[in-house]
């Protein structure tokens, strides 16, 4: 029944499609981190690579697909989307372990990921191929971070607030550069995504470069609110 609701629809935001892959996804991620919190050491390296898998396996079905069906640039479809970019690092920072990368995931995840879970930049619905990568990719990502919280039991201190930070501004210097190049607009550094959200407030080109450092920075300090309140409440 499902299936049918999902197959009459078109894609919307907030609608049976948008929620859909959320709600199961979550389902599934929830499973994983109790699965995980029950394994030794090796079996939880090895879990959360797997999940890690799954969003670099989106974005590889995707260069695959336009690369078939003559629509790859350069432009559009070079790994520099910041999803993108986390899906390739991530099976190696979750296999490792890596404390830098994964304090930085924390963060980039939970501003970057997961704005794009609440304001899918999407044209494609169920059954397109882009409509499966797309929530591949960017709601599995969203089990990394927890993962790492609940399995890997780290904790998210100041000083990765700051590693998030600068590797942030690095990132998006990256990024200002090659779309300097190509003419493109990878992590929308030239211009505002269609899809609108947070970044209508901050101005356009080349306003918004500076102004999206003070709302990444207050992101960041929200992200890091809970771990602040919990380390305050344990000192006390």
């Amino acid at each position: 029944m499902l299936l049918d609701l999902l197959l009459s629809l078109q894609f919307k935001t907030f609608g049976v499609q948008h929620f859909t892959p959320i709600i199961l996804v979550g389902v599934i991620g929830y499973s994983l981190i109790k699965v995980g919190m029950s394994l030794d050491d090796k079996g939880q390296r090895i879990l959360g690579c797997c999940i890690a898998l799954v969003p670099l396996a989106a974005v590889i079905i995707r260069v695959i697909a336009r690369l078939q069906d003559g629509s790859f640039t350069i432009v559009e479809d070079l790994p520099l989307h910041l999803c993108r970019t986390i899906a390739i690092m991530a099976p190696f920072v979750m296999w490792t372990k890596h404390r830098r990368w994964l304090g930085i995931f924390y963060f980039w995840i939970g501003i970057g990921t997961a704005a794009a879970n609440i304001i899918p930049d999407l044209k494609e619905g169920f059954p397109a191929i882009g409509y499966f990568v797309y929530w591949m990719l960017h709601s599995v990502l969203i089990i990394l971070p927890l993962y790492s919280i609940f399995v890997y039991r780290i904790r998210i201190n100041f000083k990765d607030l700051i590693n998030a930070y600068l590797a942030t501004l690095v990132y998006m210097m990256i990024c200002w550069l090659v779309n300097i190049q190509l003419g493109s607009n990878y992590s929308y550094t030239m211009e505002k995504p269609p899809t609108g959200g947070l970044l209508d407030i901050l101005g356009s080109y080349p306003t918004h470069m500076f102004t999206i450092q003070f709302l990444i920075l207050g992101l960041f300090l929200l992200l890091y609110l809970p771990f602040w309140r919990a380390k305050d409440k344990v000192n006390s």
